[in-house]
Order: structure tokens, then sequence, then C-alpha cells
């Protein structure tokens, strides 16, 4: 089988999308018999070809004058289905990849589509091309249907519309006792709690209340991701990092590879996910944590409580209160065991090969 991932984003381009795409295309092209291809943006690194998958980093802007370059690409590669993912950081605010499974069914390729995230109004317009044609949409959450308006579901029926749960870009990190002591000396503090959050900062994952959350008294943050300053919101947690009660207590480390952001997670008295939201199926970033065994504080919109089999309390979106005692509840609690795990990249592989199979066995 000859399959092509398109994807705005791909590694080293920061983008959690990307990331999941480079590791179902590598677990994917690891199962034998498939021959992987990713077209993606200028700025992902081009594989040697000895590597497992392809990659063709071919797109400068997304803009609909890229269109026919990545038709043509399509029609030289003469794949069996391409399986296209939305939305991606590389892509912006552009429309033209909305309008790619329409241009790929004009060459009689049949199409797959991800949708990584529920859509907002806008969404809804943006996505009305991608909505239209008749191929196989595959989502990340459960009840994903049930986020859309009634008229939105209606423009799908003609859809095959499959669920497939994500899995954690980080590997379970198991440490002895001097490792641990040696990754909290490089980035907690003697003395106090390390108190970890992972993922990338935006006005949604309310990293802010991280501050209210935690006592500078008696922890120390650790902020798994990069701030960039001419961000007005990662400018905000800048000076709140910076500011009188939580300066020196707090470390932020850029982005830091796989394994290294598993070992902060493993070394961790608690990750706290304050997300406005409510956390999801998609979120990544808290599996990442959880199946470390380090307790994980985070919110819910209809789940409240500790789950003891998960490490996992959940509280409401609007309760920074409950949070807190939450956190000085359960701090330092660990658990290990396969219900901590969830899905592995092999099972999301071999879900999509199933997938893959149907459809192509649909094809007149």
């Amino acid at each position: 089988m000859r399959l092509v991932f398109i994807t705005g984003s791909y590694p080293p381009l920061r983008c959690g999308v990307g990331d999941y795409t480079a590791m179902l295309a590598e677990t994917l092209a690891e199962q034998g018999g498939l021959d992987v291809t990713v077209l993606t943006s200028i700025g992902a690194h081009a594989q040697p070809e000895h590597a497992a998958v392809r990659v063709l980093p071919l797109v400068t802007t997304w803009g609909l004058g890229e269109l026919r370059k990545i038709r043509g690409r399509i029609a030289e590669l003469r794949p069996d289905l391409i399986h296209l993912q939305y939305p991606t950081q590389g892509y912006g605010r552009r429309m033209m990849p909305s309008f790619l499974p329409a241009a790929i069914a004009t060459l009689g390729i049949p199409v797959a589509q991800t949708w990584h995230e529920p859509l907002s109004w806008k969404g809804w317009f943006r996505y009305l091309p991608n909505a239209l044609t008749r191929d196989t949409l595959v989502v990340v959450e459960k009840a994903y249907q049930s986020f859309l308006p009634g008229w939105y579901r209606w423009l799908l029926r003609r859809k095959r519309v499959e669920f497939v749960p994500v899995s954690s870009n980080i590997p379970v990190r198991k440490l002895s006792s001097t490792a641990r002591d040696d990754i909290r000396s490089r980035f907690g503090k003697p003395g106090k709690n390390m108190i970890a959050y992972f993922g990338f900062v935006h006005r949604l994952k309310g990293v802010e209340r991280l501050f209210e959350i935690a006592d500078p008294r008696l922890d120390h943050l650790v902020v798994l991701s990069k701030l960039n300053d001419d961000d007005p919101y990662q400018h905000t947690i800048r000076q709140l990092t910076q500011a009188p009660r939580w300066a020196g207590n707090v470390t932020v480390t850029g982005f830091l590879p796989a394994e290294e952001v598993a070992g902060v997670l493993a070394a961790a008295d608690a990750a706290v996910f304050p997300f406005l939201n409510g956390v999801s199926l998609r979120n990544a970033s808290v599996l990442a944590a959880r199946i470390q065994g380090t307790f994980v504080l985070t919110t819910s919109g209809n789940r409240r409580g500790y789950c003891v089999e998960e490490n996992t309390y959940r509280a409401s979106p609007d309760d920074c209160s409950e949070m807190r005692t939450a956190l000085r509840t359960h701090l330092g609690t660990s658990r290990s065991g396969e219900s901590l795990e969830g899905a592995t990249w092999h099972d999301v592989a071999h879900r999509h090969l199933d997938i893959y199979r149907a459809v192509l066995l649909a094809q007149p």
C-alpha cells in the first residue's frame, strides 16, 4: 500500500499534530508492506533515502497558489490513499488545505481526514469544503459529533466517521532514585515540591492558574515549554514567573527532547493542567504525565474528584480553590500499571490500518 500523509507541520516544526503524524507515520512504516510518504511544509527535515518514512518538505505558504504544485506531486506519487491532518500550525489561516479533499478526489484517489480538535463556529465555516466531500473522517474524541450543531452533523452524513484514540508522543520513563534526584536538582529546588506543566502555552490551557494553585513557599514550578515574548499571552506568563512572589521558584525549560520531558514528568510530585474548557481524550500532554505514574491534576466539565486507577483528580474548570485543595491532598502520590497507559502507538497504527483497508475495499 502506498500511503501519503499531508500535514502543515512535521518535526522539527513545532506542532502537536505534526508530532502525532510523525509517530503514526513511523509506526505504520515499521509494520512492513507500506510505502509511507509525508508531504509537508518547507522547514521539516527531509529523511535520508534509507529511512522508513519519505518526507517531502514541499509547501511554502499553503495558499491557493500552491494547490497545483501539491496536486502535481500527488499525481507523480500515485498513492493508494491520502490521509490529511487538520488543523496544524503550519497551515496558519490559509484556506487551501480545506480544498485539498475535493482537489484530490478529482485524481480518483481515496481520502481520509483526521480532525484533531472540536470546531468553533469559525471552524464550521472554514471546514465546510472538508465537510462536503464523501470520504472517511477520523476523530480523536469518541463523542466528537455531539460537539457539532445538528446542521453540521447533517453535512457529515455521507462520511464514514471512525474514532481512534491518541497515544503519547512521550515515552514511559522508570527512574532510579539517583536519576530522580539528579533531575530534581537540575529543574527543581531543594526542599520544595516539584510541580510540572507540559504542553503549548496559550490562553485555553489556563497556564496563569498554575501561579494561583501552587504555593511558592512550598512548591517549585517547572514549565516544560517555550515562552515567546512576542506572544502577548506568553509574555504575561513570563511576567508571572518574574513577579516577586514567584521569582526564583519557576523553571521554564524551553523545548526538550521527549526522553527528558518524560524524566521531568516522572520525577515531579504532580503535573497540573488547569485547562479552561476541561481535559479531553486528545490531550496527549496529560497522557504523557499520567503514564509516568505521576499524580495529575486537571479540569473537567462532567467528571469530578479523584480517580485511583488513573491517579488523576478532575476539578471544575472554574474552581481554583478545589484545585489547590486537591494538589495539597494528593501531591506526591504515584502509581504504575496498565490502567495508566491507554492506547499504544502500535494500537493506533493497527486501527488506522483497519480503516485504510476498509476504505480501499469500498472503492469501485
